[in-house]
């Protein structure tokens, strides 16, 4: 490849007029005082419903803290109209997202649906809204307050958790606005009754304080029928009073210590700004960009590469309506203190803001800031909730555009002299520092009936197909309207890979290789051309295939491809580079491993595959610290040529590039692209059964018990994907399954249950995780166990429940492929599993064709408590005896320590001999 051309081609200065974020949208309000927001667009039949309520933590009195948090899941409790739970019935629905979120500032919530399903979407939102209380009684408040507190445990007891209390606590003063969590105080949120909940909403959740934003399939005079017809009987609210701008000062600075159950230290630095939109904090938004993000910022060369103190540095602004927050946090490594890491930061920001930085440099930055804001607002989900954002943060639907306008024209001198005034000696320092020490061992009108949603017809996109010169087959799929391209090269080389190498290694080649250099380019120049082209480049690892993968701007599609090609055929790494990578990935998997997620995954991965499978790697291809320590940069190198080969690798595309076009240009950068010797094989052995046995995990002073369980089933047959898809959702995934609805909704042990899936060459992992209280351990294992055996016996799937999966899984399938990114997923999935163009549309048929019958068959076959690896880490001081009891007696039992793990590394622990 000619690397002088591709440094000769377009500069990639400023964005074109096509290259910039325009979102067209009409706004009008109704007499009640609802602000709504339109924005036509058919790229897919569906529209994103987005409500933004002007209430958040803000408004909170003394005594009430957590109430809009609160309110954002008794929302989803039920109303007057439509009783029970709020997102089953969205799912059922088909919607293709369905949330709520709260901030200091403000409550959202959003569904994005297929267009069937649009008047149910309204008609649900505009019952809470207007006949909440009708359906709010003490039982669904008894709930939800549980499900919050347990949210709050599971937040703040995580390691690092605490942080971010004590940070807003000690940089706003008694009676500030922002001086509480959002998630409240615990006493609070007990001592909340349903008066004060009846108040809450009576005062705050009126159409007058609320702004709804349409976006999709849906033009401005269909807009007001329908939001008239749902929303206009709704009685208008009070005038409310709001705080005011309060940017209280940290003067003189503050600065604690917090011990915390981590392996690494950490420091954060925070200073107050002015509220979001000011020209000041505008002015700042770049600053975050040029000193930590992406392997040219300033401090994570210095830190993170060069004197590698540092395994990771990141800073980010906080939006308020109050005021904003500066942060930059970075956690140590190589035995640096905190006090070291903080001073290095510090000395990178006097510098800045003593000299400031190269035009170049600023302009690179400037773009990369633009170009990802573009990229950001693809899907009309994204769209909905920017325009609802910009009206609640900056005063109306185009606010965005005059603050993106804003960073497009700050220039450095400003962006110094902003930083010099506010990123003063007026901050929070926070260290935290590991805890080492561990305990002794011992033991309207009436609206009765919501509108009905209909399945809609699904047609999946035409694939086109052609092959390159060297027989490599290009897969694409078009969609014209958007302004971006992504590009996939498939190869058919994974971690299991990692047999002829050492564990872990594929993980840490993909890590280098996003970073290291390409042809003549150093890394820093190809992070700079890249930037400055608006394209990302990420390289990624499973057990079967590396993806190596393009997201580029339409527009500078030809350019960014010429990047991609020195990315995927020249990467090139240094031993230095090696080393760093290297350090980094311990450090992080040493805190991965102190965490329940990484006992869970190292224990899983070690059980579930026999020994010397080449799946059997440990963490799931992460490999551990000591295979890590193992590894050689030459080791490395060789791997790289392993698996960066084009034999069997395929090319999948989504977008809006020309094909032929493409075709050419590929053939032109990988036409010749060939292997220079005959290649290893891989032979994949017959599974075994994955070992049935509990592992009881002692990690002292944890306040939540976590729970998993997981299974090795055989590959399905493509006829079975439909019916095994919605068994494993009705039962174990998301929000609607039965375990989720019994721990969470009707017990409220749990903050929520979370589903296993995962689909490689040979084999499925199908099982569960959740976090619940630890008094209620014991309860909630044998609830699991219940529900867990009772699908194949005492309660199979009825037909209602497939009814209700089905419906929603068709009308997902149906606009799912709304962003460019899931049409890439999708197309991707054919590939990978190996599957018939027209897999999609068979897909949606087998959906349809289901029975009950079906689901039981696989039931009876896949769902076997007795035979699943289960992993529980607890405070075994305080929970042991009530999990033993909830055991079945015929499943062995090992008993560890937390700090036992990493000696399994590299052990399979259990034998496993019988057939799968």
């Amino acid at each position: 490849m000619n690397t002088q051309n591709l440094n000769e081609q377009h500069s990639a200065g400023a964005l074109s007029d096509s290259d910039t974020l325009a979102i067209p949208c009409e706004t009008f309000t109704l007499e009640n005082g609802l602000t709504v927001i339109v924005h036509e667009n058919h790229q897919s039949p569906v529209v994103a419903v987005n409500v933004w309520y002007r209430v958040g933590a803000k408004d909170e009195p003394a005594g009430k803290t957590g109430f809009a948090h609160l309110f954002e899941h008794l929302m989803f409790g039920g109303s007057g109209n439509l009783p029970g739970s709020y997102l089953e019935r969205m799912l059922e629905a088909g919607a293709l997202q369905v949330n709520g979120t709260t901030s200091r500032d403000r409550t959202n919530y959003y569904q994005t649906v297929p267009l069937e399903a649009l008047d149910f979407a309204l008609f649900a939102e505009s019952d809470r809204m207007g006949h909440f209380l009708e359906g709010l009684q003490q039982d669904v408040l008894d709930r939800q307050l549980n499900v919050v507190l347990n949210e709050k445990q599971e937040r703040e007891s995580a390691p690092y958790g605490m942080a971010s209390v004590r940070s807003i606590k000690a940089c706003f003063p008694v009676g500030h606005p922002y001086a509480h969590t959002v998630l409240g105080e615990e006493a609070d949120l007990k001592n909340a009754t349903l008066e004060d909940a009846r108040a809450w909403f009576q005062r705050w959740y009126r159409p007058s304080n609320a702004v709804l934003t349409l976006a999709g399939a849906i033009d401005l005079a269909t807009a007001k029928e329908k939001v008239s017809r749902f929303f206009a009987h709704i009685p208008t609210g009070e005038p409310l009073q709001r705080p005011a701008v309060w940017v209280s000062a940290i003067q003189g600075g503050r600065r604690e210590i917090l011990e915390d159950r981590v392996t690494h230290a950490r420091v954060m630095l925070s200073w107050n700004l002015p509220p979001y939109g000011d020209a000041d904090t505008t002015a700042l938004l770049l600053l975050p960009q040029l000193l930590t993000h992406g392997v040219l910022s300033v401090m994570h060369r210095q830190l993170v590469q060069e004197s590698a103190i540092a395994t990771f540095v990141n800073a980010w602004i906080d939006p308020g309506l109050v005021c904003s927050q500066l942060t930059i946090s970075a956690q140590a490594q190589n035995g640096a203190s905190p006090a070291e890491l903080e001073a290095a930061i510090l000395a990178i920001l006097a510098d800045f803001i003593a000299s400031g930085t190269p035009a170049d440099n600023l302009e690179r930055v400037r773009e990369v800031y633009l170009t990802s804001a573009l990229k950001s607002y693809s899907t009309v989900t994204d769209i909905a909730d920017l325009l609802s954002f910009s009206v609640g943060m900056l005063g109306d639907a185009q606010g965005y555009s005059r603050l993106l306008n804003s960073v497009a024209t700050v220039s450095g001198e400003t962006l110094r002299q902003t930083a010099a005034r506010w990123l003063n000696e007026d901050r929070y320092s926070l260290h935290i520092i590991p805890f080492t020490a561990r305990s002794a061992e011992i033991p309207s009108p009436p609206r009765e009936v919501p509108p009905i949603v209909l399945s809609g017809e699904f047609a999946q996109p035409e694939l086109q197909r052609a092959r390159l010169d060297n027989g490599m087959p290009v897969i694409f799929s078009s969609r014209p309207q958007q302004p971006e391209t992504l590009i996939s090269l498939v190869i058919p080389r994974g971690s299991s890979w990692d047999v002829f190498a050492t564990a872990g290694a594929g993980q840490l080649l993909s890590q280098l290789l996003s970073e290291c250099g390409a042809g003549d380019f150093t890394a820093d120049e190809i992070a700079d051309r890249a930037e400055r082209l608006g394209a990302d480049m990420d390289i990624s690892i499973g057990q079967d295939n590396m993806l190596v993968t393009l997201r580029a701007l339409t527009s500078r599609l030809g350019e960014s491809l010429a990047l991609f090609s020195a990315r995927v055929r020249h990467s090139h790494f240094t031993e230095q580079e090696f080393e760093r990578s290297r350090s980094r990935k311990i450090n992080r998997l040493e805190s991965h491993l102190n965490t329940a997620d990484g006992m869970v995954s190292l224990l899983l991965s070690q059980t579930l595959f026999s020994a010397g499978h080449p799946y059997a790697q440990p963490l799931f291809g992460s490999g551990t610290p000591a295979t890590l320590a193992e590894m050689s940069f030459t080791g490395l190198s060789e791997h790289q040529q392993r698996l960066l080969v084009p034999d069997g690798a395929q090319l999948v595309i989504a977008g809006s590039g020309d094909f032929d076009a493409l075709i050419s240009q590929l053939n032109t950068l990988f036409g010749d692209w060939r292997s220079e010797s005959a290649s290893e094989s891989l032979v994949l052995p017959a599974l075994t059964a994955s070992a049935a046995v509990v592992y009881l995990i002692d990690k002292p002073g944890v306040s939540q018990t976590t729970i998993a369980a997981a299974s090795l089933i055989p590959p399905g047959e493509t006829q079975d994907d439909a019916a095994f898809n919605l068994l494993h959702e009705a039962l174990l995934n998301g929000f609607a399954s039965r375990l989720n609805a019994s721990l969470r909704e009707e017990h409220n042990w749990t903050y929520g249950v979370h589903g296993i899936l995962t689909q490689a060459r040979a084999a499925r992992i199908q099982g569960f995780y959740t976090t619940v209280q630890a008094d209620c351990s014991g309860d909630a294992l044998n609830e699991v166990w219940h529900q867990l055996t009772a699908i194949d016996g005492e309660r199979p799937v009825t037909a209602e429940e497939l009814e209700k999966f089905r419906r929603g899984e068709l009308l997902r399938l149906r606009g799912g492929s709304e962003g460019v990114g899931q049409q890439l997923q999708d197309v991707r999935f054919i590939v990978v599993q190996q599957k018939t163009d027209d897999y999609w549309q068979r897909y949606a048929q087998q959906l349809s064709a289901l029975t009950t019958d079906d689901l039981q068959r696989l039931a009876a076959t896949l769902i076997k408590p007795l035979d699943m690896a289960w992993v529980v880490v607890a405070d075994m001081a305080e929970a042991e005896a009530d999990i033993c009891r909830a055991l079945p007696p015929e499943l062995p039992v090992i008993r560890l320590k937390d700090n036992d793990l990493p000696g399994l590394s590299s052990l399979n622990v259990l034998p496993q001999e019988t057939a799968l």
